[in-house]
């Protein structure tokens, strides 16, 4: 189970660099759009890419890209799926939280910490930055993100 994992900061330099991506897409106080970014931009971080559609303002959201380190680990792909049709028990409110957070604070979320693995109960890190996008420049429709995941020691 997860608790609360936000931090002010990212311990991960991927993340980081990440979350200075998207605010050099920011242009004054609004908040950048899908559009401002090209998919070749995003080469640094392929593979950890996390791109969602916020549904209902967030009541639930729905995965429209998720790069391949991450299905890799999850062991599945859940490209177009909303988050609440998915296998999370306990951890839905702690999952639609990761998303949530970023619409209400108009910025980076970043999360960090270990979380045990239910295919083979190992424990892994996690690293990751949820930032908010909008079409209007105002009001969030879409979550853009980078998510690090490794072997905890």
């Amino acid at each position: 189970m997860v608790h609360d994992d936000v931090v002010t900061e990212s311990p991960d330099p991927m993340v980081r660099s990440f979350r200075d991506f998207w605010i050099s897409k920011r242009s004054g106080e609004g908040l950048p759009s899908r559009a401002d970014f090209d998919v070749l931009e995003f080469r640094p971080w392929f593979g950890h890419v996390i791109l969602m559609d916020v549904i209902d303002g967030g009541q639930d959201f729905r995965y429209r890209l998720i790069g391949t380190h991450i299905t890799e680990f999850l062991r599945r792909d859940l490209t177009g799926r909303l988050v609440t049709e998915c296998s999370f028990d306990r951890a839905l409110d702690s999952v639609l939280d990761s998303f949530r957070r970023p619409l209400v604070t108009g910025g980076p979320v970043f999360r960090s910490g270990r979380v045990v693995w239910a295919v083979d109960q190992s424990w892994h890190y996690y690293n990751s930055v949820h930032c908010p996008l909008a079409n209007d420049r105002e009001t969030p429709d879409m979550t853009v993100g980078v998510v690090v995941f490794g072997q905890a020691g």
